[in-house]
């Protein structure tokens, strides 16, 4: 069962169930921390939230269901480009020129800036 986002939590968890197939990637920041850099994600499950502060640059995941983050995601900052990703909770974006229409979202998107891109 899939617990319930709320906005205050600052780790969703309780997703794994619902992706048995994918391979643990492990903590999330692990994988997509560094800033101004290209990153392929691979397929599979990451646990933790995604935080991107200062200029951003392209992040691609394996597509919906096939690279999921189960946590919530804040950009802090411009340029971040974040696609083929599910992301189980909540991003918040404050910045401008941020993408992050390619991705699958089951929380509340909030957005403070110019020209940025949500599902």
């Amino acid at each position: 069962k899939k617990r319930v986002v709320r906005g205050g939590k600052r780790f969703v968890g309780g997703y794994r169930s619902a992706y048995p197939r994918l391979p643990d990637l492990g903590k999330t920041q692990s994988h997509i921390w560094a800033e101004r850099t290209r990153v392929d994600i691979d397929r599979g499950y990451l646990r933790g939230d995604f935080k991107g502060h200062g200029g951003g640059f392209i992040k691609n995941g394996a597509g919906h269901g096939e690279t999921v983050i189960d946590g919530h995601c804040e950009i802090r900052g411009d340029n971040w480009v974040l696609r083929g990703v599910t992301i189980t909770g909540n991003i918040d974006i404050k910045g401008n020129n941020n993408d992050l229409s390619g991705c699958q979202v089951f929380g509340r998107v909030k957005v403070r800036g110019s020209r940025n891109k949500t599902p």
